[in-house]
């Protein structure tokens, strides 16, 4: 695996770490939400960033 960079399924280590990290962020994403003087401000914020991507 290493020698080629392939993981088992045959896709590119670097597609598996990308995978990886997005679940990281959005693991984090859902905690802050969950601490209760964050939650109101970080809604504010995601919904910001949403509206500025579309």
């Amino acid at each position: 695996m290493l020698s080629e960079g392939l993981t088992v399924k045959g896709k590119p280590v670097k597609d598996h770490n990308e995978v990886i990290g997005h679940a990281r962020a959005i693991d984090i994403l859902y905690s802050l939400l969950e601490r209760p003087l964050l939650k109101e401000d970080m809604n504010k914020r995601l919904i910001e960033l949403d509206d500025n991507h579309c």
